[in-house]
């Protein structure tokens, strides 16, 4: 589809409201005109903000939790949990850029190279970033119950659902596929969907929540062998 019969692409602020109201509209423009620089940015700063609302004394319970009987003194705490929050701080920064980057270099991975769609790299960097927007909303949205439950680690999730689970692999799988995350995989989809129109949006969803749980997977498997 040529520019001059694509429509219009959004300022940044509308294009945050159009991922949450009017999606596949949204993304119907982004793949004529893939932007993704500012939108980047603005999960940058949401996830900076994010961690810098979470109060150092959750940075504290968190140290002294994993430090155990590691015979820290006090000092030594106070030093861990400053350099700790900040160093968590600026990680939170730097993974919403290269998050963004992984995903999208998945998905094109698996739909362009894997299974022959016609999407570029561009594309599909464009929509992971702004589907992402939900995920760093809602973890906004979160931290007033981490903050309530004195709990940093605290996320809605489908762990959330299974408080019967005793502490372990399975609960930890689980506790790694968050609903915000359910609903950025079905925004890809999405998204997928409008890159390449002759694809199926269960397809899509399908591909993208079987890499999401392979994350979780991963993830699962580091919390059993750290705790």
């Amino acid at each position: 589809m040529s520019d001059s019969s694509s429509p219009s692409l959004p300022s940044l602020p509308g294009r945050i409201v159009a991922v949450f109201v009017s999606p596949g509209r949204l993304f119907e423009q982004l793949r004529d005109k893939p932007v993704w620089g500012a939108t980047m940015l603005l999960l940058v700063i949401l996830n900076v903000i994010m961690m810098f609302l979470i109060p150092a004394e959750l940075f504290e319970e968190q140290i002294r939790r994993s430090v155990g009987d590691a015979g820290m003194g006090e000092d030594e705490i106070a030093v861990a949990v400053t350099v700790g929050r900040y160093a968590g701080i600026a990680m939170a920064g730097v993974m919403g850029a290269v998050g963004s980057f992984i995903i999208g270099a998945a998905l094109f991975f698996v739909f362009s190279t894997l299974l022959g769609d016609n999407g570029r790299f561009r594309q599909y960097l464009s929509v992971v970033v702004h589907a992402l927007l939900v995920s760093s909303v809602g973890a906004l949205i979160q931290v007033p119950l981490k903050r309530s439950a004195g709990d940093m680690e605290l996320v809605l999730s489908l762990g959330t659902f299974a408080p019967f689970l005793q502490d372990g692999f399975l609960l930890s799988f689980l506790s790694a596929i968050g609903l915000f995350g359910i609903w950025c995989a079905m925004l890809m989809a999405i998204g997928v969907t409008r890159i390449q129109p002759t694809r199926g949006w269960g397809g899509a969803f399908t591909v993208v929540m079987v890499l999401y749980c392979v994350f979780a997977l991963g993830t699962a498997a580091i919390t059993s062998m750290v705790s």
